[in-house]
């Protein structure tokens, strides 16, 4: 089959930063087509993407739902939403009537919708899908990669241009099979993109848990004077309440003692018994001071 007589060109873009910033930003000839939270980063889109459910959407990023709320490029959607004014039901009907079911994740989505309008050209890039385990069956992308390599044979099948950015794991193989033809170049500038793709990120991680340290030992530290600002005070409240009639800690073999009577003070104010009015001057009834 020819190709497409359209001149549209496509650039699907995903997150992986090995390619992500490659993608044609600057060429007007190029459409962009974005997916859900990239647009912290990406500079220009012209369609965008969030295939999740509403529920998922609002509760996985603060602050994404209204985001997508102010948008007014088309915002692919499972279902056209009142709240997100610029919200296009994705057409999942018409999509697996021309191609199938076979759509294990958001790029796979985006791919077959761009076929679906006969571009010329579709681009792309920030899409790796490569294995970060080393049993595959653990992997996301164990399932979402054979998807997206469908779509990108129908594609090809179809006459459409399909350029994948030499850092991506999309059909990408070390060797042809049986001949033993190398593809050693293309291979080791895919590996060596992974490896500077996992650096960055290993330094993106070590930086979040840094931050993490730093507010943890600054919460640590606010708590530990919080605590002996209080202990302190406990202290103080104890020495303090020593000094009260009848609390425990005042003068505990007298604890118990009762104030005299007045009778008994009598003889003290009287001056009858010096000896006793010396060591236990005049005071009121019901007041006792220490021994």
């Amino acid at each position: 089959m020819g190709k497409p007589k359209s001149k549209k060109k496509i650039a699907i873009v995903g997150a992986a930063f090995s390619s992500r910033t490659l993608a044609p930003y600057d060429d007007p000839a190029w459409e962009v087509w974005g997916l859900n939270t990239s647009y912290t980063w990406q500079p220009r889109w012209d369609r965008w993407f969030d295939i999740h459910d509403p529920e998922t959407i609002k509760g996985s990023n603060p602050g994404h739902w209204e985001w997508l709320a102010k948008q007014s490029t088309p915002v692919y959607m499972q279902k056209q939403v009142d709240e997100i004014p610029a919200s296009v039901e994705y057409p999942l009907d018409m999509i697996r009537d021309l191609y199938g079911d076979y759509l294990t994740n958001s790029i796979s989505y985006m791919v077959a919708l761009a076929i679906s309008h006969q571009p010329h050209t579709i681009g792309i890039w920030g899409v790796d899908m490569a294995q970060d385990n080393t049993k595959r069956e653990q992997s996301e992308y164990a399932h979402q990669r054979p998807s997206c390599e469908y779509f990108v044979g129908i594609a090809r099948g179809l006459g459409i241009e399909v350029i994948i950015a030499p850092e991506s794991d999309l059909l990408k193989t070390a060797h042809v099979y049986g001949f033993g033809v190398s593809e050693t170049s293309a291979w080791d500038q895919k590996l060596t993109a992974r490896r500077n793709e996992l650096e960055q990120r290993i330094k993106i991680i070590q930086s979040e848990i840094q931050g993490m340290k730093t507010k943890y030992d600054d919460w640590f530290n606010a708590k530990q004077a919080e605590a002996m600002i209080l202990t302190g005070a406990l202290e103080e409240a104890k020495y303090e309440r020593q000094f009260l009639p009848y609390s425990e800690g005042y003068n505990d073999d007298k604890q118990n003692e009762k104030p005299k009577s007045k009778s008994e003070i009598q003889p003290i104010l009287s001056g009858g018994d010096v000896e006793l009015h010396a060591l236990h001057p005049p005071q009121p009834a019901g007041i006792r001071v220490a021994d």
